[in-house]
């Protein structure tokens, strides 16, 4: 008997994402409890990210943080008309296989990925950077560690927003609402959302009583930050990580939360 069976997960995500996940929690025997308070748009600007993509031939790196931002690169370089193999020249660092699956789709195999699926491990996995044109194409919420770390080993670094999340209509969970057996949050920007979320619809209770399981350590951040205490973080940053760490989780096993 799986730990799963008959158990219920609060999954976070962005609208119309997570379905690998989901699709495992089902094959388990887990239901799940969709919580999409966000979904992704395009920046507010695209002028920066669409300067960058008219010319990647001046760049010696690409670096992708997400599949959002796989994605959204791939929808803007088809909607200025410009050949998807355009970034065949640049070599491509991603943050883990997620996201390297994605780039494999659509353009090739990425050549840099760290061992820690974290977007800081990327600078120390890609290595000495000295006068290397690095263009980054994240979403709007994210960070200046990597571009930060990025500068100090030498690259020249071009920050481009390539999508923004944007919070959703807040809707609710049912009718029937089932109190769920774990939260699981797959992003930093999606756990600050979900918070605010069931705050609003009168389940803040559930982020104090029920256990939260986060994908990494900036999810797990986030959540401090909002003064609730993670019970697990995915090792590795991953769909599969998460999907252990919820397993360890329902089976009571100790899971690390730092």
């Amino acid at each position: 008997m799986s730990v799963f069976d008959g158990k219920t997960v609060l999954v976070t995500r962005p609208k119309g994402q997570g379905s690998t996940f989901l699709d495992e929690l089902a094959t388990r025997g887990a239901n799940a409890i969709i919580l999409s308070t966000t979904e992704v748009a395009l920046p507010e600007d695209t002028e920066p990210m669409d300067r960058a993509l008219r010319h990647l031939d001046d760049f010696d790196w690409v670096v992708f943080t997400s599949t959002n931002g796989v994605k959204a690169t791939k929808d803007r370089l088809e909607a200025l008309g410009l050949p998807l193999d355009s970034m065949a020249k640049p070599r491509i660092a991603v943050v883990g296989p997620s996201t390297a699956g994605a780039v494999s789709q659509f353009w090739k195999a990425p050549d840099c990925q760290p061992d820690v699926f974290t977007s800081w491990h990327i600078a120390d996995a890609i290595g000495e950077l000295t006068r290397k044109s690095v263009l980054l194409l994240r979403g709007d919420l994210a960070s200046t560690s990597l571009p930060d770390a990025l500068a100090q080993r030498g690259a020249i670094v071009v920050d481009a927003v390539a999508y923004r999340l944007v919070r959703s209509e807040v809707g609710s969970l049912g009718d029937a609402v089932i109190v769920p057996d774990v939260i699981a949050v797959t992003s930093g920007e999606n756990a600050i959302s979900a918070i605010q979320a069931l705050q609003l619809m009168g389940f803040e209770h559930w982020l104090r009583d029920i256990p939260i399981v986060c994908i990494g350590p900036n999810t797990a951040d986030a959540v401090k930050k909002h003064g609730f205490r993670p019970a697990c973080i995915a090792n590795p940053h991953s769909a599969a990580g998460l999907i252990a760490a919820v397993e360890r989780v329902l089976g009571d096993a100790v899971c690390a939360a730092t």
